[in-house]
This record gives C-alpha cells, sequence and structure tokens, in this order.
C-alpha cells in the first residue's frame, strides 16, 4: 500500500522515540490555555485533511458536523527534556449512536516545545483514529477485507477499516516491507470469539522492540487491555530483522458490523 503509506511521509520523519530517562528533565503544570490550545490544534488539524466537515466548539467540546461526533482532549502531564518536550495527552470521541462509552486515544506529544508537542499529538490522533473512525462512519471500506463471526448460529459479516501505520526507527526507511492489514491478520483468529455484539468496535495496537531486544508491546479491543493479543504481538516483533535499532508501529483499526 505505498500510496498509503507516501501520503504520511512527513508525519513519519517527525516521530521521535521518547528521550532517554538519563537526559535531564522536569515536569510542569499545563494551563487552561494550553488545554485550549490543544483542542485547538485538533481542529486545525480535522480541517486541514477533512475540509468537508463543520465544527462547532462549544466550551471544552468539539462538535463534528454531520457525523455527529464529539471530542474531548486534555494534556495529563508534560516533561520538558534538554532536547524535547514530551506530553501524554489524551482525546475521547463520542457518537451517541454507533460508539458505547467513547474511543479514547492515549499519545505521546513530542516536539521542541510545548506548541509543536501540541501539534504532534493533534496530527497522530486526526491521521490515525479520527480519520479510521469518520472512514467507518461514512461507510468506506475495501470489502476483500470482510471477514464473518458466528453469533446464535448466523453468520455476522464485518468490515475492516485500517488506520495508517506508523512508524519508528529501523521501519521509517523499510515501509515498503510494511502491509497495513499485516497486524490485525495476525489476530483475526482471536477477534472472532473477541468482538462484541455492537455495531462499531475497535483496536489500537503499539509494538515497539529496543535496541536491547526488550519489546513493549500494547494492544487494547474497546479501549480494554488484550492480553492474548499482546502475546501474539510479542511473537511477531522478535521475529522483526535482527538489527541493532529501535523499530516501532502504531496503528489504529476499526471494525464495522454489517446490517
Amino acid at each position: 500500500m505505498t500510496s498509503i503509506f507516501s501520503r504520511f511521509a512527513n508525519l513519519r520523519r517527525s516521530v521521535k522515540p521518547i528521550a532517554s530517562p538519563a537526559v535531564s528533565s522536569q515536569d510542569t503544570e499545563v494551563t487552561a490555555a494550553e488545554q485550549a490550545k490543544f483542542l485547538e490544534c485538533i481542529k486545525a488539524e480535522i480541517q486541514a485533511q477533512h475540509s468537508q466537515l463543520q465544527i462547532e466548539e462549544k466550551g471544552d467540546v468539539l462538535h463534528i458536523l454531520p457525523v455527529q461526533l464529539q471530542i474531548r482532549a486534555q494534556i495529563t502531564s508534560r516533561t520538558v527534556h534538554a532536547d524535547a518536550v514530551v506530553e501524554c495527552q489524551v482525546v475521547r470521541l463520542y457518537q451517541d449512536q454507533l460508539i458505547p462509552d467513547y474511543v479514547e486515544d492515549v499519545l505521546a506529544g513530542i516536539g521542541e516545545n510545548s506548541v509543536d508537542a501540541a501539534h504532534k499529538g493533534a496530527l497522530v490522533f486526526t491521521t490515525g483514529v479520527f480519520t479510521t473512525i469518520l472512514d467507518s462512519l461514512e461507510r468506506r471500506h475495501q470489502s476483500e477485507y470482510d471477514f464473518y463471526t458466528v453469533e446464535a448460529d448466523q453468520q455476522i459479516q464485518w468490515h475492516q477499516i485500517f488506520g495508517p501505520v506508523m512508524v519508528q526507527g529501523f521501519w521509517r526507511t523499510h515501509i515498503e516491507e510494511i502491509k497495513e492489514e499485516h497486524l490485525t491478520a495476525l489476530l483475526r483468529p482471536l477477534l472472532h470469539d473477541k468482538l462484541p455484539n455492537q455495531l462499531l468496535s475497535w483496536m489500537k495496537m503499539y509494538v515497539a522492540r529496543l535496541p536491547s531486544g526488550e519489546l513493549i508491546v500494547e494492544c487494547l479491543l474497546n479501549n480494554q487491555h488484550w492480553p492474548e493479543a499482546v502475546a501474539l504481538l510479542r511473537c511477531e516483533a522478535e521475529m522483526w530483522p535482527a538489527v541493532d535499532e529501535f523499530m516501532a508501529q502504531r496503528q489504529f483499526v476499526a471494525f464495522r458490523r454489517c446490517m
């Protein structure tokens, strides 16, 4: 899927691993004005990528029309390193008809300063989670990736909507080796028993391997940790090329039940 990945080339160049703990750092408070600025960054990024949407800002909530999405965002912590600012950013998406509770994205916004970190987090959220959910709501999918589960002796058809695979380290120069459906295909046998009886489900995966060989793996299904999937993704990361480099992949995927 070269065309998809080339679309996000600038994004990949901007994402950097978190600074080493050995670098002196300082935690700083986040002001109300800075919280509002982060929400403004998300609004601006959505407008840049999806100019057809209408966005109304009401207090600390963005209302996205006509898809009836609401967005809340918060910077929960900020650490200033000698060479970077790292923020923990939490963004939640609400949609009463299709999304039970909310879709949550927890980001590491990394930049040269706090404004840059806010822009980087907004870019990653909009490119990954927001666009994938928007495609789900507007029924954009590739039918060749549909699959079926069985519920009460009935076959249920599911559409898969893949967000872009965002990469770090080694994978930046080997992007042609990555297929957007690969990680989800590894987990599909497990998905048959895990997808709940609801119209929309979602999954977020982060797989990283440090130069030491240590693995950092996370998989969330509908905001809940999924240990069985983590075990399979760890096996996948152990088979990655044996090079002395940091490497990571991050992807958000949605599953829409066909009605």
